[in-house]
């Protein structure tokens, strides 16, 4: 098992709270930025280290990151809520997360994006002829230089999960995926060798690898190679 904690970001979020139980599940060391901390400790598992901090405020960043050897950033902004709103949370917080990973040199950050990130008829948050906020997010991670993997989960459910997983390029699938089993993958992808420099989409399908997640990913492009075979 990789030594080092892992970084969760939006840790009490319905998706990050998985992600965290996932992860102290294999006996992986956590750490979790949360804003509030009481409800952390109500929603986390025992053992997972607290940070109190806000991707908002780069200053309160320094601390959680230095010493993570991978960082998930698994944040939500809340629509149109003031002070969460897409451009604040899904660019400006991934930004700053990414500039205090940069420093401290983490070796792997998994970012999870949502399908139709990329696909301006989708958004609903931006001038058409721009690109998403959380696809202004990937191009943050993706122009850091650490080593990354960004996750487009299908649109997410509460079902128990369990369910065999295909992933995509190119922001063409269509589909859902449990929030347990985006977590389970999390958990397996931010140590996966092969889903470096990789983009891809992932949701709940029989068409899914027989030989499982991680097969499936390491058979995909590096995000380079992908670019190049999109249709302009």
């Amino acid at each position: 098992m990789p030594e080092g904690p892992v970084l969760v970001v939006g840790a009490t979020g319905r998706t990050g709270r998985r992600i965290v139980a996932r992860l102290v599940e294999q006996g992986v060391p956590v750490r979790a930025l949360v804003r509030d901390e009481a409800r952390a400790r109500e929603t986390l598992p025992e053992g997972v280290e607290l940070y109190v901090g806000d991707v908002r405020r780069g200053e309160t960043l320094a601390e959680p990151v230095a010493g993570a050897r991978a960082v998930v950033l698994a944040t939500c902004s809340s629509g149109a809520e003031r002070g969460n709103e897409p451009e604040t949370v899904d660019y400006l917080g991934t930004t700053h997360v990414m500039e205090h990973a940069t420093r401290a040199g983490v070796e792997r950050v998994l970012f999870v994006s949502t399908i139709y990130a990329s696909r301006p008829e989708h958004y609903q948050d931006m001038e058409p002829t721009s690109l998403g906020w959380k696809a202004r997010g990937e191009e943050v991670v993706r122009g850091s230089g650490l080593p990354y993997c960004i996750v487009r989960p299908g649109w997410l459910t509460d079902g128990d999960g369990g369910d065999p997983l295909a992933v995509f390029q190119g922001d063409t699938a269509e589909g859902r995926i449990s929030r347990a089993d985006l977590a389970t993958a999390c958990a397996e992808l931010v140590f996966l060798p092969e889903a470096v420099g990789k983009t891809f989409e992932v949701i709940a399908s029989q068409e899914g690898s027989a030989g499982g997640l991680g097969s499936a990913v390491a058979a995909l492009a590096p995000d380079a190679e992908a670019a190049g075979r999109r249709p302009v």
